[in-house]
């Protein structure tokens, strides 16, 4: 995701005024290319590892030290 858009999106939204049909028409197109920005990144995370079950294991094995 683009940093100075986003930030160029909320300048938008800061100054956006209900008067000018077209200047809302634009500010919601570019919100929503930055959502599926957003949501595109998001799904191009990793998933997570499992988290192996502590209780498979525990108990089986003991340390012992003289």
């Amino acid at each position: 995701m683009d940093m100075p858009n986003v930030s160029a999106t909320a300048g938008l939204v800061a100054g956006a005024s209900t008067d000018n049909p077209v200047g809302v028409i634009m500010l919601r197109k570019a919100m929503q290319i930055e959502q599926q920005t957003a949501i595109a990144l998001i799904d191009s995370l990793p998933q997570p590892a499992p988290v192996a079950d502590p209780n498979a294991t525990l108990g089986r094995n003991i340390d012992v030290k003289v």
